[in-house]
């Protein structure tokens, strides 16, 4: 009982200092405002009162909403570091996630105390209230990933559509921004998307070449670099880009055969990784469900000599990970 009440106390010292801390950050910004915030407000102030009653209503909502945006901003301030802050912010560009980097870290720091104050003050266990907070803190970042790989996987599936674009505009008379700006009118999401990118940077005043590059970082993909530096050669020596891009075209559909060929080899591998992976959690899913009290008193919460249970799930957890990615160092080949 004693611990419990210790446990209690430093959680609301923490989260009291945290308040405090938001506080004074918030006075600070207050005094620092910027022109853009104050040229903001003049013209929403305008706006609202040129609408009726609707748009007031609507005016009024879009207000809160701003409001709670601040509140997160200034709480994702406070905890996200500068160079943290921009690497998040890249990370969130890539993945097409309309996210500050501030709102994205005060997101997970959400996701991950309330959990932890649950869990601490329902079953009074710390160590398994700071598993799940990590759980629940790093599962964002999976889901980033999983959206940045699946437009990666959409962008290299349109590359070569584009290249024919692009190649076919130049043999017409265009210049190679007329034809960046045909393909963000005719190509799908994501090709169509990051090209805009290119062409609004371009308009602040950012050189073509820096824009292509950047667009390469965001998207990693080994087809586009090739495009990118051709590109630039070009543009610094000259030549017929036109024929150039058609031999591009040729050695990406090779390596896409190529690549074709290796996931048919390697997908036995696969297979029995996915196998040997969900073979152990489904087995456990189904002692849980035939047997709950079984799994929870008698094996997850069990105590032997000051040994846990649960124990014995995160170093299988661990060792299921390693075998994991082991596999999937083996079955993935570069091309």
């Amino acid at each position: 009982m004693g611990s419990f009440i210790t446990m209690v106390v430093i959680l609301a010292i923490l989260v009291i200092i945290f308040f405090l801390l938001l506080t004074s950050y918030q006075v600070v910004v207050k005094r620092q405002e910027s022109v853009k915030d104050r040229l903001d407000r003049f013209v929403a102030t305008q706006a609202k009162g040129g609408m009726g009653a609707e748009g007031s209503v609507a005016g009024e909502a879009i207000g809160d909403l701003a409001k709670k945006s601040e509140l997160m901003q200034n709480i994702g301030t406070i905890i996200t570091p500068e160079k943290i802050k921009e690497k998040i912010t890249a990370m969130l560009s890539a993945a097409d996630i309309p996210l500050r980097a501030t709102e994205f870290m005060a997101g997970i720091f959400f996701l991950s105390t309330l959990p932890l104050i649950v869990v601490c003050l329902l079953l009074k266990r710390l160590a398994l209230g700071l598993m799940i907070a990590a759980v629940f803190g790093y599962s964002p970042f999976i889901w980033v990933a999983m959206k940045k790989a699946k437009k990666r996987q959409m962008f290299a599936g349109l590359l070569l559509d584009t290249l024919g674009i692009i190649s076919n505009a130049l043999k017409a008379g265009y210049s190679f921004m007329q034809a960046i700006e045909l393909i963000t009118r005719e190509s799908p999401y994501p090709m169509s998307t990051e090209f805009k990118k290119v062409l609004r940077e371009n308009a602040v005043g950012v050189a073509l070449e820096t824009s292509l590059e950047n667009m390469a970082q965001r998207l990693e993909n080994d087809d586009f670099d090739l495009l990118v530096t051709v590109v630039l050669i070009q543009r610094e020596v000259g030549g017929n880009l036109a024929d150039v891009l058609d031999q591009i075209s040729e050695t990406i559909r090779e390596r896409i055969k190529i690549k074709g060929q290796i996931v048919t080899l390697t997908s036995q591998a696969r297979m029995g990784g996915y196998v040997i992976t969900g073979l152990p959690i489904m087995l456990g899913l189904a002692i849980f469900a035939l047997n709950p009290d079984y799994f929870v008193n008698k094996f997850l919460l069990a105590d032997v000599n000051g040994f846990k249970g649960w124990y014995s799930l995160v170093f299988c957890g661990l060792m299921m990970g390693a075998g994991a990615l082991i596999i999937k160092k083996i079955t993935d080949i570069d091309v």
